[in-house]
């Protein structure tokens, strides 16, 4: 029996994929904000870019260009701090960042609505704004701006 059970865990595993290192850590040390990861869930487009877009499904950040091939797929994690990140940009203060750890950076989420979002690249400060797209369609979804 506890043969099984230790192949059927074995099995398991290995069924479900390896996560990186990093995100395993970087998902260890962070306190998730609740709900913020469920808020973020769908498509967002830029109101920089009209042609950039950001989509979150479940624990992947997914970031597009209209008429390209979607450029990456990179796993996200929400919380209180930026793990990873040089103490020269590291976040002061609470708040909610928005960490991709395989890629080393971290977004302050500066404002989150059900139609808005705003995030600022720590280290760098420029502010991505995007507007909320209505499902399927490809247009914002009006008001909250």
């Amino acid at each position: 029996m506890y043969r099984l059970l230790l192949l059927t865990c074995l099995l398991a595993g290995l069924a479900c994929g390896e996560v990186s290192e990093t995100v395993r850590d970087a998902a260890a040390v962070t306190n998730t904000s609740s709900g913020t990861t469920g808020e973020l869930q769908g498509r967002w487009r830029s109101e920089d870019d009209s042609l950039a877009t950001l989509r979150f499904e479940g624990n992947l950040m997914i970031m597009g260009y209209d008429g390209m091939d979607e450029k990456s797929s990179d796993n996200y994690v929400v919380g209180q701090t930026c793990p990873d990140v040089s103490d020269a940009v590291a976040p002061t203060g609470k708040g909610r960042y928005l960490t991709v750890p395989d890629l080393g950076n971290c977004y302050f989420i500066t404002k989150l609505t059900e139609k808005r979002l705003e995030m600022s690249l720590v280290g760098r400060g420029n502010t991505l704004r995007y507007v909320r797209e209505k499902a399927g369609d490809g247009t914002p979804l009006d008001g909250d701006r």
